[in-house]
C-alpha cells in the first residue's frame, strides 16, 4: 500500500499511485519555481491548448490512480478554482475539447456521465506546485502536476507527457492562484522525521528534524543537503519541534523565494555545519491581476 509523505503537521501532504499502485518512494520529486503570464487570458490559452494531453488521476483513501485512456472534455474556471471533465476513449479527431473562463457557463451546461472523471482544482487549497516524475517502465504520461494543498484532495493531479509542458502548465495554474488573490508558498524540497536524542546529543538547542528525502533538484538539492542531516536551525533560529521547524523554514523560504538565501545549521554525522539554500529570481513579477 501507498505510504503517505509528511510534509508539515496538518499543512502539506501528497501520495500518489497509479493503477498497479506505484509507491510513492519510487517517485522524483522536481522542485520548480512558477514563472507567472502576464495574464489570466494567457494562462486560459496555454491550458486549453495543454489540456488536449491532460491526464487525470483519481483518488481512493490513501489511493492514487493515474488513469489510462480518458480524455479531456470539458472544463471551466470562476473565481473559486478550476473544474475539468475526463471522458473514457480517446479525444476525437478534431479535438473538442471547450474551456469557458466566464464563471461556470458550461458547468452549467454539461452534466458529466457516470463514468466520467470530474478534477477540481481549489485555489484557497493549493499551497504550491509540485512536479513528479512517472518511473520508466510505467505508459505515458511521463509528469504529474501536483497542487500540495491544505485541506481536501480532489482528483486535482493533471499529468502530462513531457517535462516542459508540465513547466508551462504550473506557470498557468500558479497565474490564475495569484490573481485570485492567494499567495503560494515555496516549496519544501525535502522531507523530514524527528530527529532521535542521540542524534541531537540530548541538546535542546540542538534539537531538530532529520532529513528523509531531498528533491532531485532546486535549492535544497544544490545546498548539499543529505538525508541524514540533522536541521536544528533555521537562519540561526532554533527549531526544536515541527511546528517550528517547518514553520521557520516556511518563512524563510517564503522571503528568499523571489531571490535570496536561507542558511540551514545541521548536524551531520555528531559534526556541526551548515548549508546555505539559494533561491534565484522568478523570470517575472506581475502586478496583482484579477480573472475576467
Amino acid at each position: 500500500m501507498i505510504r503517505r509523505f509528511v510534509l508539515c503537521t496538518a499543512i502539506f501532504c501528497l501520495a500518489l499511485a497509479i493503477p498497479s499502485l506505484l509507491a510513492a518512494e519510487h517517485l522524483e520529486s522536481h522542485w520548480y519555481q512558477p514563472n507567472y503570464l502576464p495574464s489570466t487570458q494567457d494562462a486560459a490559452s496555454r491550458l486549453e491548448r495543454l489540456s488536449r494531453q491532460f491526464s487525470p488521476v483519481t483518488i481512493q483513501g490513501e489511493k492514487f490512480f493515474l488513469e489510462s485512456g480518458y480524455s479531456f472534455q470539458n472544463g471551466d474556471a470562476d473565481k473559486l478554482g478550476i473544474h475539468m471533465v475526463f471522458k473514457k476513449g480517446h479525444a476525437a479527431k478534431g479535438f473538442q475539447g471547450k474551456w469557458s473562463w466566464a464563471g461556470g457557463s458550461n458547468a452549467s451546461g454539461f452534466t458529466p456521465g457516470k463514468d466520467d472523471i470530474v478534477s477540481t482544482l481549489v485555489y484557497a487549497e493549493i499551497g504550491y506546485f509540485q512536479i513528479w516524475k512517472v518511473p520508466d517502465g510505467y505508459s505515458t504520461p511521463k509528469w504529474c502536476v501536483v497542487p500540495i494543498d491544505r485541506q481536501a484532495r480532489h482528483n486535482d493531479i493533471l499529468c502530462v507527457t513531457h517535462e516542459e509542458d508540465a513547466d508551462m502548465l504550473v506557470d498557468a495554474l500558479a497565474t490564475l492562484v495569484r490573481a485570485d488573490g492567494r499567495g503560494l508558498t515555496p516549496p519544501f524540497g525535502m522531507w523530514a522525521k524527528p530527529g532521535s536524542q542521540t542524534d541531537y546529543h540530548r541538546k535542546l538547542e540542538q534539537s531538530g528534524w532529520s532529513i528523509s528525502a531531498v528533491d532531485v533538484e532546486g535549492p535544497v538539492a544544490d545546498s548539499g543537503l543529505r538525508i541524514g542531516d540533522i536541521v536544528y536551525k533555521v537562519n540561526g533560529k532554533p527549531c526544536p519541534g515541527s511546528g517550528t521547524f517547518f514553520g521557520a523554514f516556511s518563512e524563510a523560504a517564503q522571503k528568499a523565494l523571489d531571490g535570496g538565501n536561507v542558511r540551514l545549521d545541521v548536524l551531520r554525522n555528531g559534526v556541526a555545519m551548515f548549508v546555505v539554500l539559494h533561491y534565484p529570481p522568478s523570470d517575472s513579477n506581475p502586478e496583482q491581476m484579477s480573472l475576467r
